[in-house]
């Protein structure tokens, strides 16, 4: 008898007892467009600054405590050595670093504030702070440990309290100030910087009393006050649009000096003198707090301060105390104001990839880019194939491209910049006669501009349409003079609102509108406008709504029939420039305008020479024909848009640059679909035994934290998972088995939660390394939507050194919380084809060989990887026909293999299985089962049956000749009639060749003999 082997396999990164793929959503595809997606890098890293502290580090060193992006260093003063870092998870700027009395650091990101122990190297998240911000700025700790912090959009002031592990929301400062920018603590009050209408207000911290500071008279038309520091007896701040610091008295409660040119809004701590140092245009000055004296030091320096710090220095000319500030960039200077001795420092600090925030073709072929925050200057060549970055420049807004030049609006400020790519980039932030190519050409801050995002061009000209600064409506249309540089500015043009879109055609400017105005304005329209300007009579001739209700117009494209095409956010409009009336609207997308602050950017709309329009809206890169108004989506994942010369288009996703490569070879990339990744017990149907819920571990902290499944409410099946904590400082955790995953591809982690009631539950998708190190995580809080059930997505693309993921299921430490978890899913995108194996049967190929070859086909995209659990046997480029790969090192024994195809875009294909079995035994001789005896007929084609294994084939012999073929049935029965046989004695016999081609032993038949019906003697 055969011996069969089994072999237990997984499939690499992506376990069988784990996953089984099932497609449950599939996309639109990209029928009749031709194109692929292609990953080209990403164009902006940089090294962005924005407050720090200094303490004492790790083994007594002297710290500087610094956040560039979403990474938190801890930097040795001295030596500009990094000790420590630390990544924070979804965030990309922290305004806020204080070091309490203990020497503990704290910091804030957007909603969250961590606690960092210099001494242990431990990152502590420690939650929300409050339940209605966005936004965390500066923070400050008191006497007793305290931290206190302002936030957005509603001016509150929170406090964290360390003994009690809680967060106390103090409230909105000032109504209508949405911005509480820093915060202070003197002498048992707060005070508070806020704007957007500005206030300087003092918080009692005993009584909740609230006194408003006046700001002088002449300064109160100058904006937020932007940075708060209490030194001494006296507050110093700077307010946003102004270039003096004030400095208020807080024992006799009056204004006393104000220091004109300073550069920054932050000053020193005391030295030993009771003076303070900040930057006057670039020099470093003192000021003496006892006699309000200014001096200068001598110490020059073109940047702002991101901080200021007294370190100590065993070097000559450094004996004492020495002052040091670090800059936006990661440089820093040490300063001894005894000795007047100086030098310059460079913290290693790793630049962090920034978010792309506008992208445009240039007039070199080349596709420019700037940063988001950071800014940046970077273009691709698509010649080359190489990206060339620089950094120092600010965040572009909007770019557009002339023939010979590139002009850029750049944030804050509406400053407007020319670059000529024929000459070399020169741009040094702190050196402005260094800053010529791009070079600035005006600014419209003087008019309340700060964001250029709408830009045309034609007949010599550039157009560019701006939004407001904080807190103001009314944007402006530029007119530039190519020739001359000369600019003439219009506000206004639509009454109160920003203009986001233009296109410039036959002497006139068409301009797209948007209601909203700066952060925290508030629009006095509901309507977006389209409008009409004659530059040569300067006067507006037309103005209307194209479609009622949307409130921004975020492009405007011509086709070659000379109409007008406009889109929202989710619609697009035909308009006709003769009538002037808009002949026809659809929504392409939805979209809700409910709860939106702003509209300034987007979406993007491009007429092609194949008659359709090209462009992305709401993530989603799309062709949609203006005859039939179809739409299709050619990418689900793509920010931003721009066009090269051949035609092929580029898109964003956050800091990485992709472009969709328009073939000619009439390929088309497959269409995609979302792949379900099994979970152990998804809906909590599984008998509870013991307390344990099979497929899920769970984790809790307090006495007051409760679990259980349950059937008093559920979504799918008749149970569901119950969570409550009635504790402040108290959480549970429920946490799913760990998930194998495959590294670099896009997971969705979904649930249904049912919020009862209390602060926030959180929904976590984490992913870990080999080791069980936790990598990346994207968590979702749920604090609405109580009473019913509601969907909750976490996603997150798979670190390329991650093994598995969990998803939690929990309520937090932020208060008390109750909720069930139901139905919950993981799932990823994948393209909706596998590579093929041929002559495989029904998914199983049987070899005799060891080193066997199997014959595939897959896209030419694409490489196909063939795994054994986690091992690779073989790897393949892809080329569209059928191919070979040989499989080396097999013994006898079957083998689960799993083919899988990776795209340069970081997708992967569906999964394609493939038993392999390598059988090296004959198989059994057949048993004859007719004729049981001989056999004398007058049929000389006479039927045989045998008995052998099930799919094997049977041949027989006569005389050494085949006489006849047949295959065996699911059980293993063949019966086969044989070719015409002479009159006479046969002495047939049969052999059966099994799947794997191993032959068995001759069989002997029952001779037949085949006569004229006569019985034999």
């Amino acid at each position: 008898m055969k011996r069969v082997f089994f072999v237990l396999v997984s499939f690499v990164l992506l376990a069988s007892m784990f996953i089984t793929p099932q497609p449950i959503k599939t996309h639109a595809g990209t029928d009749g467009t031709q194109g692929y997606v292609k990953k080209l890098g990403v164009p902006h890293y940089t090294i962005g600054i924005f407050s720090s502290a200094y303490g004492e580090g790790p083994n007594g060193t002297q710290a500087t405590f610094v956040a560039s992006g979403g990474v938190f260093n801890v930097i040795n003063t001295v030596t500009g050595e990094r000790m420590a870092s630390h990544k924070l998870n979804n965030t990309s700027s922290i305004w806020g670093i204080t070091v309490d009395p203990s020497g503990l650091v704290y910091l804030a990101d957007t909603t969250n504030l961590f606690r960092y122990n210099p001494q242990t190297d431990v990152l502590e998240d420690l939650g929300r702070a409050t339940k209605t911000e966005a936004a965390t700025w500066g923070i400050t700790s008191d006497e007793k440990g305290r931290i206190y912090g302002g936030t957005w959009p509603n001016g509150k002031v929170f406090m964290y309290d360390p003994e009690t592990n809680a967060f106390t929301d103090l409230g909105t400062m000032a109504e209508g100030s949405g911005y509480a920018r820093d915060v202070q603590v003197y002498k048992g009050k707060l005070y508070v910087g806020l704007g957007i209408e500005q206030h300087l207000i003092e918080y009692d911290l005993a009584t909740g009393e609230k006194t408003e500071i006046l700001l002088p008279e002449e300064n109160q038309d100058e904006g937020t006050p932007y940075d708060v520091d209490i030194r001494g007896d006296y507050l110093i701040t700077r307010l946003a649009n102004s270039s003096s610091l004030l400095v208020y008295d807080l024992v006799n409660k009056v204004w006393v000096d104000e220091i004109t040119q300073a550069k920054g809004s932050m000053v020193s701590p005391l030295d030993e003198d009771n003076k303070v140092y900040f930057h006057k245009g670039t020099t470093i000055y003192s000021y003496d707090l006892d006699t309000l004296e200014l001096a200068p030091t001598g110490l020059k320096d073109t940047w702002s301060s991101k901080g200021f710090g007294w370190i100590e220095l065993d070097e000559p000319g450094f004996e004492g105390l020495n002052l040091t500030s670090l800059r936006f960039n990661g440089t820093y200077w040490i300063y001894n104001p005894t000795t007047g001795k100086s030098k310059e420092m460079t913290a290693q600090i790793e630049g962090q990839p920034i978010s792309i925030h506008s992208i445009a073709l240039g007039p070199d072929g080349n596709i420019y880019s700037s940063g988001y925050h950071s800014g940046g200057f970077a273009y691709y060549s698509p010649t080359n194939d190489k990206i060339t970055s620089f950094t120092g420049f600010g965040q572009g807004e909007g770019i557009i491209a002339t023939e010979d030049y590139l002009y850029l609006g750049v944030y804050p400020g509406a400053n407007i910049y020319q670059y000529d790519p024929t000459l070399p980039y020169e741009h040094d932030p702190t050196v402005p006669e260094k800053q010529t190519n791009p070079k600035v050409l005006f600014s419209l801050k003087g008019m309340e501009q700060d964001r250029p995002f709408a830009w045309a061009e034609g007949d010599g000209h550039v157009f560019v349409g701006t939004v407001p600064d904080y807190g103001v409506l009314g944007g402006t249309l530029s007119i530039i003079n190519e020739a001359t540089g000369e600019h003439e500015t219009f506000r206004n043009v639509v009454q109160d609102q920003s203009i986001i879109s233009l296109q410039y055609k036959d002497g006139l400017i068409y301009g797209g509108t948007s209601v909203y105005g700066g952060l925290d304005s508030k629009p006095t329209a509901d309507d977006a406008k389209l409008f009409i300007f004659n530059p040569k009579t300067k006067e507006k001739v037309y103005e209307g709504t194209p479609i009622p209700g949307e409130r921004g117009i975020g492009t405007l494209e011509f086709d070659d029939e000379g109409y007008l095409w406009g889109m929202t956010q989710g619609k697009i409009f035909k308009f006709d420039p003769e009538s002037r009336e808009v002949l026809q609207s659809k929504e392409l997308f939805s979209y809700s305008w409910k709860g939106i602050s702003h509209f300034w950017k987007g979406p993007f709309l491009d007429f092609d020479q194949d008659g359709n329009f090209y462009g992305s809206s709401l993530r989603k890169l799309f062709k949609f024909n203006p005859d039939t108004w179809e739409v299709e989506i050619l990418d689900d994942n793509a920010s931003l848009y721009a066009k090269d010369e051949k035609g092929n288009f580029y898109f964003a996703r956050g800091a990485e640059l992709y472009t969709y490569v328009r073939d000619g070879d009439g390929t088309t990339p497959p269409k995609t679909t979302e792949v379900k990744v099994n979970i152990n017990n998804s809906s909590f149907e599984e008998q509870v035994d013991g307390g344990v819920i099979p497929g899920w571990s769970t984790t809790w902290d307090s006495e007051n934290a409760t679990f259980k499944v349950t059937d008093e409410h559920s979504f799918s099946g008749d149970k569901s998972l119950y969570l409550e904590d009635k504790s402040e400082t108290g959480s549970v955790a429920v946490i799913s088995d760990p998930i194998k995953v495959i590294p670099g591809q896009n997971y969705r982690a979904r649930s249904q939660v049912y919020f009862v009631d209390g602060d926030s539950a959180t929904f976590i998708l984490r992913f870990f390394d080999e080791n069980g190190n936790q990598l990346d995580e994207a968590p979702i809080y749920i604090s609405g939507g109580k009473g019913r059930w509601q969907e909750v997505v976490a996603s997150k693309k798979a670190p390329e050194n991650a093994v598995t993921a969990r998803i939690y299921a929990n309520v937090t430490k932020i208060g008390k919380a109750t909720a069930y978890y139901d139905a919950i899913e993981l799932s990823y995108e994948a393209y909706d084809t596998a590579p093929e194996v041929i002559g495989a049967d029904n998914g199983t190929l049987y070899t005799a060989e060891t080193n066997p070859t199997i014959t595939i086909k897959g896209d030419e995209r694409s490489t196909i990887y063939v795994y054994h659990g986690d091992d690779v046997l073989a790897t393949v480029n892809g080329t569209g026909e059928e191919q070979l790969i040989q499989l080396k090192g097999l013994s006898e024994g079957e083998y689960q293999l799993t083919l899988r195809a990776f795209y340069e875009n970081g997708k992967v294909s569906l999964d394609r299985g493939l038993l392999v079995v390598v059988d090296q035994t004959a198989p059994d001789v057949p048993t004859v089962l007719d004729p049981a005896a001989p056999l004398s007929t007058i049929n000389r084609t006479p039927e045989i049956t045998v008995k052998t294994e099930p799919g094997a084939k049977v041949i027989i012999i006569d005389n050494g000749k085949e006489v006849g073929v047949g295959g065996a049935d699911e059980k293993g029965i063949a019966v086969i009639k044989t070719t015409a046989l002479t009159k006479g004695i046969h002495k047939l016999k049969s052999y059966v060749v099994d799947k794997a081609g191993n032959e068995s032993d001759m069989a002997a038949i029952p001779h037949i003999i085949i006569n004229n019906g006569k019985k034999p003697n």
